[in-house]
């Protein structure tokens, strides 16, 4: 399963990238630091999902989602938040994303998921929604 991750702190990248280093199916393709940067990384790699932090500097996961959405229909948006429900999470999933998880809290949560969606791509399987 190919991963872009979208978060405007490297550390919270890094992070992100060693925690799912560790499984065979899944293999980070990319990584953006705002909202700008994820549409056009999202174009040049055409990852199959996109793990989105909601709130970056130049432009948000919100309105990165809506266009991503829009021009890649096929690209998973799943949307990442310090806080649970933080402001901006019915927005993101208003606007296309698939799921939402808080970072540090739902990391086993997260994987499963991504596992699912790699299962269900493999098989041939729409991407399944959280």
């Amino acid at each position: 399963l190919k991963i872009l991750i979208v978060d405007d702190h490297a550390g919270v990248r890094e992070g992100i990238r060693e925690m799912l280093q560790d499984r065979s199916e899944l293999r980070v393709v990319g990584e953006a630091a705002n909202g700008v940067e994820a549409i056009a990384k999202a174009h040049a790699v055409r990852p199959d999902v996109i793990l989105m932090d909601v709130v970056m500097p130049e432009m948000d996961g919100v309105e990165a989602t809506r266009r991503i959405r829009a021009e890649l229909p096929f690209i998973q948006v799943l949307a990442l938040a310090t806080l649970a429900r933080a402001a901006g999470v019915q927005a993101i999933e208003r606007v296309g994303a698939a799921g939402f998880f808080t970072k540090g809290v739902d990391t086993q949560r997260l994987i499963d998921h991504l596992i699912t969606v790699h299962t269900a791509t493999t098989r041939g399987t729409p991407h399944l929604r959280d």
